[in-house]
Parts: structure tokens; sequence; C-alpha cells
């Protein structure tokens, strides 16, 4: 503080020192010093800089005086905001008195419009101090400021997610903060998924929480509908063959799909079974099952039996446990 511009309450204002200081910056800067001076506020350094920095230096020195009763720092940062050019009293008291931090954040943002300023201080006031973080949100509007402030309080990996995923244009933030809480691979994930529909969003974080970061599989699965989804993942144990087995299934309808998951802990020769039955268009799993534990020739011999009805199938198992495979002659046996 100019040497002048401090006196203390028992000494009383030197007004004639301060207008003589003053007279030197022309007539705006002593009705300036005068002013101050009936306020009752004696910083003549303060007064005589509000004076010079703007182009209407009354504003200022207005600021100035405003700031007087929040004390030195909000008058240091009004001085310094109109250095810069931003005279939103209001916005400068606000960030004063929430530190020197904010007052600088308030500055950045004020080249980006009354909103980034607002979305600084909101953040402000719920302690969230990255304003790289709000300029960005404020860039993508007031709902994606508000979700950031809602992600903050699950780490910066949650902010991160938040806006990459406005990048993206998906605002659905309860999605996105639970896909960040399972990972940036679910984040990426969530995001393909969005242009799928909500379903899609839902089946990719479903699988995330069971485990399953099969994109792919998901996004495949979703494709089909709900129940292919709950089979995926049920396959999901089994291995990839099984998923791969489901999503072939999911086709055929859901009994092949059932049927998969039934062979699924045979093994890929029972999946395998199943899905070329199902694609004959015959479902007794129990039988084909029965066969694939038998060798493959004995799963075609129950095809092919298939068309001659229940008995000849149940003659081609019963052949084959025997370890008879003349498929012929069973068939004609079984005919006759």
């Amino acid at each position: 503080m100019d040497v002048q511009g401090i006196v203390s309450s028992t000494e009383g204002f030197n007004t004639v020192s301060a207008v003589l200081q003053a007279a030197s910056a022309g007539p705006h800067a002593v009705s300036a010093v005068l002013k101050a001076a009936s306020a009752g506020f004696n910083n003549v350094s303060a007064v005589l800089k509000a004076a010079s920095e703007v182009l209407i230096p009354s504003h200022a020195v207005s600021a100035v005086l405003k700031a007087a009763s929040a004390g030195p720092h909000a008058v240091s940062a009004v001085l310094k905001a109109a250095s810069a050019g931003f005279n939103n009293v209001s916005a400068v008291l606000k960030a004063a008195s929430a530190g020197s931090n904010t007052v600088s954040a308030v500055l950045k943002a004020a080249s980006a419009g009354p909103h980034a300023v607002s979305a600084v201080l909101k953040a402000a006031s719920a302690g969230f101090n990255n304003v790289s973080a709000v300029l960005k949100a404020a860039s993508a509007g007031s709902n994606t400021v508000s979700a950031v402030l809602k992600a903050a309080s699950a780490g910066p990996h949650a902010v991160s997610a938040v806006l990459k995923a406005a990048s993206a244009g998906f605002n659905n933030v309860s999605a996105v903060l639970k896909a960040a809480s399972a990972g940036s691979n679910t984040v990426s994930a969530v995001l393909k998924a969005a242009s799928a529909g909500p379903h899609a969003v839902s089946a990719v974080l479903k699988a995330a929480s069971a485990g399953f970061n099969n994109v792919s599989a998901v996004l495949k699965a979703a494709s089909a509908g709900s129940n292919t989804v709950s089979a995926v993942l049920k396959a999901a144990s089994a291995g990839p063959h099984a998923v791969s087995a489901v999503l072939k299934a999911a086709s055929a309808g859901p009994h092949a799909v059932s049927a998969v998951l039934k062979a699924a802990s045979a093994g890929p020769h029972a999946v395998s079974a199943v899905l070329k039955a199902a694609s004959a268009g015959f479902n007794n799993v129990s039988a084909v099952l029965k066969a694939a534990s038998a060798g493959s020739n004995t799963v075609s011999a129950v095809l092919k039996a298939a068309s001659a009805g229940p008995h000849a199938v149940s003659a081609v198992l019963k052949a084959a446990s025997a370890g008879f495979n003349n498929v012929s002659a069973v068939l004609k046996a079984a005919s006759a």
C-alpha cells in the first residue's frame, strides 16, 4: 500500500494530501479520491489505481468502494479484474471470498463468457477448483458443468470420463459415472454403445459389473435383445466358445440359446453339436448332448434319425451306447 494512503483511525484521513497526490492523474482521480474519502475508504493507492485502470474509471472506483468492506484481498481482486478489463464486480467479489485461485479462475473464464464465469463460481462453491475441467464443461453447456461437479467426488478419472462423454455428445451422467467406477475401458465401451441406444449402454454396464469386458460381444447380444445379453453373461464363465455360440444361436431363437447354455459346460464339441442340431431344426437338447458325448458321428446319426421320429433317435442313441454305429441298419430296424 502507498505510504500516503495509509492512515490510522486516530490520525484521520489526510484528504488534502490525497487530493494533491491525485491531482497529477487528472480531475477524475481527484473526484475518485473525494468519493472514497466520503465513503471512509482511505487506501489512496487503490483508489488511484482504480481511477486509472479502465476506460470508464468511475466503474472501477465504485467497484473498489464496494470491495472495501470485504477487505484488502477483495480490493486487490477488483483491481486485478479491472486491469484485465473484467468489470463484473459481483463475480469478482464472490471469487475473492473463495480465494485468490478462484479470482484467477474467474479471470481465465471471463473470455469464454458469463456462463463460464458462472460455472467457475459454482464449482468453487462446491470446493472444485479444476479450472481447466470447468471451462471445458462450460463450453459443453450447463448440464455438463453439473455433471462434472457430480463426478468430482468420484475423482479425476470420473471428471475426465464425463468430459469425454460430453465431447461425444453423450450426457447420461449416471451411466458415465457407473462406467468410470469400472475403469476407462468401460467408459470407452459405454461411448461405443451409446449410438446403439440405452439398451446397449445398459448391457455394457451389466456386463462390466459381471467382469465381462468383450464389448463387441455385448453389443451384438444387445442388438438381439436383453435375453441374449443375459445369455452371453451366463456363457462367459464357460469361455469364449460359449459366448460365440450364444451369439450364433440368437438368430435361431431362445430355444437355441437355451440349448447352447446347457451344452456349454460339456465343452466346445457339445456346443457345436447343439448349434448344428439347431440349424437343422432339431431341438432335443438332451438327445444331442447324449450324442455329443458319444462322438461327432453319433451327432450326425441323430440328426439323420430326427426326421424319422423320436423312436429312431432313441434307437440311434441306444445303438451308440452299445458301440454299434451302423446308422443305416439302426434306422431300418427302427422303421420296422
